[in-house]
């Protein structure tokens, strides 16, 4: 399994500390009995990703989250290259 430690963002103006967050990607999604729809499974993914967004937004620095959503756009683009 695989680690990765990251900076979590000092408390400037929050009035309380900046919660830490151990996120554990380990589970696999089932191949049946989890989604019955197409609808369902977008809701699933829907909900997971919320909540992956808000732990990190909460925890993380503004310039992390910043650098974070770049790299990701940028693995992501080659999506928007293919002519359909």
């Amino acid at each position: 399994m695989r680690t990765i430690t990251t900076y979590k963002a000092q408390r400037i103006f929050a009035t309380r500390p900046i919660e830490s967050v151990r996120i554990d990607i380990s589970n696999e999604i089932p191949d049946s009995g989890v989604c019955e729809s197409l609808e369902e499974t977008r809701q699933l993914y829907h909900k997971e990703a919320f909540a992956l967004a808000d732990a990190l937004f909460s925890t993380l620095p503004g310039g992390l989250v910043d650098a974070l959503l770049a790299e990701m756009m940028k693995r992501r683009s080659t999506l928007l290259k293919i002519p359909l």
